[in-house]
């Protein structure tokens, strides 16, 4: 089976680059969830706040060169 997207571009762009980055995107939830299971097992942090966990997302968003862009995601 096969399956093949088509966009028309320039104006699908938002959704071809979402489309594009979607294995990056799953791949950082993952790492994200198991980085917050090991605070959470390991160091007994049972809390952390929000300013930590935007950080942390940042930091292994940073690491797998992606980022937030008002251009890619709106």
């Amino acid at each position: 089976m096969k399956a093949i997207l088509k966009f028309n571009l320039p104006e699908e762009y938002v959704e071809y680059t979402t489309c594009n980055n979607a294995g990056n995107l799953a791949s950082i939830i993952f790492e994200y969830d198991q980085k917050l299971r090991n605070m959470y097992k390991y160091e007994n942090k049972e809390t952390i706040s929000t300013e930590e966990a935007r950080d942390l997302l940042r930091e292994i968003m940073d690491e797998n060169d992606l980022t937030f862009n008002s251009t890619i995601f709106s």
